[in-house]
């Protein structure tokens, strides 16, 4: 039996209240602010900087599958994934298709569901990325040791970096003639994409411990690169070079990975991992898919309430729901035979082993 991973549940717990509360303030700035406002260019530099939540849990799934199988895959690893993950994610996007395009009529609801599933135009899109690497771990597995670990990341950085140059300075609705949503829903689906925080995760996990050591070891250098990083999302932001609000940015790339190692690093410093970030980790797929269900909900009641129709008020709410509301939906339907195939498996009475690669996707 591996020891118990306690970074990452301090990883997984950041990455999920990160995604949240980026929706959170998505909400609050279509609601308050215009574009011109200054306070509307702030909010969305802060969004870009919490961008890292997204590609985070592929390092963190990669992490852990590569950890925990170092030489194969276990038998019915695909039979589970697609129950307690892939199911989810289909009755989720049936879901959001119908809630929607509620007002629009039936032939609405239903193009929109298809759209869901088939090509992830909801925020479960993610899903769709991670069995991509699942694949891609099986075969990895088989050839990593015919690549030395410094060309497989040399290489895969080189290969992400390449392709997200090509996302954000090439013009693909002029060039492929798609609209922007087109092109900005197509294009985060490839691995291609986020294959670097695959490898890191693959060797990250296989060498748990030197891993552990590099970051403890080089933590004021990492410190360094993620203001360098943080320096460069702003001065790219406000002088407009490049100003997408998405994870698909390379220099998010960048940061991404230097939040990971510090997170690590801190998470390394801690003695125990609280009660909060172990609930929040456990539940973390139930309110990734359900956390925009419920912000949406509560954004009417708020606006109808003008006592605490504010926009710090609001983040604060909304984050706040959207975590908490999420965790106990979640937690009821796994009191039902079926709920664990509509919002993914999770342990209602005791927390699982970190080493276990759950049913959380994102």
């Amino acid at each position: 039996m591996k020891k118990q991973i306690s970074e990452i549940f301090w990883l997984r717990s950041v990455a999920c209240m990160t995604i949240v509360f980026i929706h959170a303030l998505t909400l609050v700035i279509v609601s308050y602010y215009s574009q011109d406002e200054t306070a509307y260019k702030v909010l969305r530099t802060l969004q870009l900087l919490l961008m890292y939540g997204t590609p985070m849990f592929v390092f963190i799934s990669e992490f852990l599958l590569s950890y925990s199988y170092k030489e194969t895959v276990p038998k019915g690893f695909f039979k589970k994934r697609f129950q307690f993950i892939f199911l989810p994610y289909v009755i989720m996007g049936l879901f959001y298709g119908a809630y929607t395009q509620r007002k629009n009529g039936v032939d609405e609801i239903w193009d929109q569901m298809v759209l869901n599933v088939v090509q992830g135009q909801y925020h479960g899109y993610f899903v769709l990325i991670i069995f991509q690497f699942y694949v891609l771990h099986i075969l990895y597995q088989k050839l990593h040791r015919f690549i030395p670990m410094k060309v497989a990341l040399i290489a895969s950085l080189f290969i992400n970096v390449a392709y997200l140059s090509v996302i954000n300075f090439v013009d693909g609705p002029t060039l492929y003639d798609v609209t922007p949503y087109v092109w900005n829903i197509q294009s985060r689906l490839p691995f291609l994409g986020w294959i670097f925080y695959f490898t890191v995760g693959f060797y990250a996990g296989r060498h748990y411990n030197e891993f552990k050591q590099f970051v403890v070891t080089n933590i004021r250098m990492m410190v360094a690169v993620f203001l360098l990083s943080v320096g460069t999302i702003v001065a790219f932001y406000w002088t407009e070079t490049l100003t997408i609000i998405n994870s698909k940015r390379v220099d998010v790339m960048f940061l991404t990975l230097f939040v990971i190692f510090i997170l690590f690093y801190l998470a390394t410093k801690m003695k125990r991992v609280p009660k909060l970030f172990m609930k929040v980790s456990q539940y973390s797929f139930g309110i990734y898919l359900l956390h925009p269900f419920f912000q949406s909900e509560v954004m009417k009641w708020i606006k109808a309430t003008p006592e605490i129709n504010g926009p710090v008020v609001t983040t604060l709410i909304l984050l706040g729901t959207g975590i908490v509301f999420s965790m106990i939906m979640t937690h009821l339907l796994n009191y039902l035979k079926v709920g664990k195939y509509i919002i993914g498996k999770v342990n209602v009475r005791k927390n699982r082993s970190a080493t276990t690669e759950r049913s959380q996707a994102a």
